[in-house]
């Protein structure tokens, strides 16, 4: 797989990310606006002491300090985001995914956009605040995968498909892996339970007004250009949209 560090074109990003479905920036934050992050990671995860959500089989931390949360205005995320979404761009969602000594198992193949609302074509960005890789419960990803479309919920079975190469990125902090949400992509029980931490946005266009929050918010947060709707639905506030 290819990665490339901020001094790459910025075409060449969205090129390997249209071609794999995936794509690896090295040191998008960096310096003190990389330290601001962890050091505020460091002081959150201290203050939860262990109380995490298990859900679907990852632990998920959804209600965060706006000191993390401010990083889905990150002009080197935003500058991608509208690269490959267009001048419009809001979050669809925001969460913080962990693996340590709280839970460190495995996650099967399955593809993101089944599980979210809206428009499916999104663009996950995993900013890594610690070391991630094959020996700590790191990411792998299938190259190609997205070119299937949405398949829907469930375990995918990669054995049905023609022969595809599957990818785990190593990343150090500031390191961010970007995934269409149709790739596939699964993890693996953690070896070393060292703490595998990266920060989750999936950017979407303004034209979907989807989103899913815990927070108060009557709309989701839009970071590049202006609204292209005035339909806004959290899914997350909603519960059951459907009839027995």
């Amino acid at each position: 797989m290819t990665t490339m560090d901020t001094s790459s074109p910025l075409a060449d990003i969205c090129n390997v990310y249209r071609q794999d479905g995936f794509a690896v920036v090295r040191g998008a934050l960096t310096g003190k606006v990389l330290a601001r992050y962890v050091d505020a990671w460091t002081a959150f995860a201290a203050s939860i002491d262990g109380r995490r959500e298990i859900d679907g089989g990852k632990t998920q931390i959804w209600e965060f300090p706006d000191d993390l949360d401010r990083m889905i205005h990150e002009p080197a995320l935003v500058t991608v985001a509208t690269n490959l979404l267009g001048p419009d761009v809001c979050v669809y969602l925001r969460r913080i995914l962990v693996k340590d000594t709280t839970y460190s198992g495995q996650v099967e193949t399955h593809q993101d956009a089944a599980y979210s609302f809206g428009n499916p074509d999104k663009l996950l960005c995993m900013v890594a605040l610690s070391s991630c890789g094959p020996d700590n419960g790191g990411l792998w990803y299938v190259k190609g995968s997205h070119r299937f479309g949405l398949l829907g919920q469930g375990t995918i079975d990669p054995e049905r498909f023609p022969p595809m190469e599957t990818v785990c990125p190593v990343l150090e902090p500031g390191d961010v892996l970007l995934a269409h949400s149709y790739a596939w992509h699964r993890s693996e029980p953690s070896r070393n339970m060292a703490p595998r931490v990266m920060f989750n946005i999936f950017y979407q266009s303004a034209s979907d007004g989807n989103f899913t929050s815990r927070r108060a918010e009557g709309r989701p947060p839009l970071v590049a250009g202006q609204w292209r709707t005035d339909h806004f639905w959290n899914r997350r506030l909603a519960g059951k949209i459907f009839r027995e």
